[in-house]
């Protein structure tokens, strides 16, 4: 409902502090598939044998499952002095809560694209568009949310959801060049 533009859609969501603070296990459940994802990824499929390295498989378990948590946790640190400096800090609480559970929702489809990549079943000429266009809904559906939750203009929404999708993608290039 809130991707549609719908305020009544905060209505399914505790915008409690106790909710807040409980978004924050979705963490572990992203970290974990993000650490799978990302073994996928780096993991080409062989024969049927077991990986080469069982300890290179998890080193990069490791490095995904923590470039994924800092992607979690990283925007909300700074979202917390950016809506106090602009006076926004009322909503912030209801906002990260919000936007923690969209964080899940969105990154379903991308690990679904890239199961299928993994076992070719989505080749490369249909994966990359499909990766461009969630990305873009991304950024869409994280700016409705600023804008929706914050009660704050276009701009600014988008702003915070660029800031949220650009720590995200430099984490993850992060982690991939560690691990390359």
């Amino acid at each position: 409902m809130l991707f549609l533009g719908q305020t009544e859609g905060k209505a399914y969501f505790d915008l409690t502090m106790r909710g807040f603070w409980l978004s924050f296990r979705l963490a572990v459940v992203i970290a974990i598939l993000d650490a799978l994802d990302g073994l996928s990824r780096t993991t080409p499929i062989q024969s049927g044998d077991a990986p080469a390295d069982p300890a290179s498989a998890s080193t990069i378990l490791i490095v995904w499952a923590v470039a994924s948590l800092l992607s979690f946790g990283v925007f909300p640190l700074l979202l917390a002095g950016l809506t106090r400096f602009m006076g926004l800090g009322k909503n912030y609480a209801a906002y990260i809560t919000t936007r923690n559970w969209l964080t899940l929702f969105l990154n379903i489809p991308a690990y679904i694209i890239d199961l299928f990549s993994y076992f070719d079943l989505c080749p490369q000429e249909v994966r990359d568009p499909l990766v461009i266009s969630l990305e873009l809904l991304t950024l869409f559906a994280g700016a409705q949310l600023a804008r929706l939750v914050l009660v704050t203009t276009w701009s600014l929404a988008f702003g915070f959801a660029l800031l949220d999708f650009l720590l995200a993608l430099l984490i993850g290039e992060l982690a991939y060049r560690l691990i390359s």
